[in-house]
């Protein structure tokens, strides 16, 4: 069963009152991070995953959509980083198979416009924009595109949001590693038939 990193810290609310005494109430702040497995990707694919823009119009609190307009904030629930970051850093992790930024032929940018729980609905909502480049070749290769999917949510607990979330952003993660490989192979075909010269090519 696939879970999520949850970190747990007070956040203390109160007053001061005569004498130095301090009433105060504390409640946790959960901090989640979700876990996506590993995407196998060729060895001689070299890819980096480049920034991922934060769209959704809130930060790192968990987001909840109360109707077709109205999206609301939790602020005891919230992602470790805003949804762009988390979104790059998962990627990094699935499509690289570490949390390195190395340098490499292909490139991954995007941004994240919807990162909620709509709980009307019982599903997770996921957008992004993303692009890739292929800079082996004399002529940059672009390929973009919007990748939106749903997780199935049957309550509004954390800890299921946010595996709902890990699951959409494996999604998305699978998709880009078959969109680089498809990419990567038609580039060999056309630098093998001569239409395209790779820079790597001796």
């Amino acid at each position: 069963m696939k879970r999520a990193f949850l970190l747990l810290l007070p956040v203390i609310s109160g007053a001061m009152l005569l004498g130095g005494c301090f009433f105060h109430e504390e409640k946790n702040t959960n901090y989640y991070l979700p876990v996506i497995q590993t995407v196998s990707m060729p060895k001689s694919i070299f890819l980096r995953i480049g920034g991922f823009a934060n769209a959704t119009g809130g930060g790192q609190n968990f987001q909840f959509r109360l109707d077709s307009v109205r999206v609301g904030a939790d602020g005891y629930h919230k992602w470790l980083l805003p949804p762009g970051e988390l979104t790059a850093k998962l990627l990094r992790e699935a499509l690289t198979g570490k949390d390195s930024s190395a340098k490499g032929g292909f490139f991954i940018s995007g941004a994240v416009s919807t990162f909620s729980a709509d709980l009307s609905r019982k599903v997770f909502c996921f957008r992004c924009d993303y692009q890739i480049e292929d800079f082996r070749c004399d002529t940059i290769e672009r390929v973009s595109g919007t990748f939106y999917t749903e997780e199935s949510i049957d309550t509004g607990d954390g800890e299921k949001i946010a595996v709902a979330a890990g699951n959409a952003i494996e999604k998305l993660a699978v998709r880009l590693g078959g969109i680089v490989r498809d990419m990567d192979r038609t580039s060999a075909a056309d630098a093998g038939s001569g239409k395209k010269k790779m820079r790597n090519a001796k």
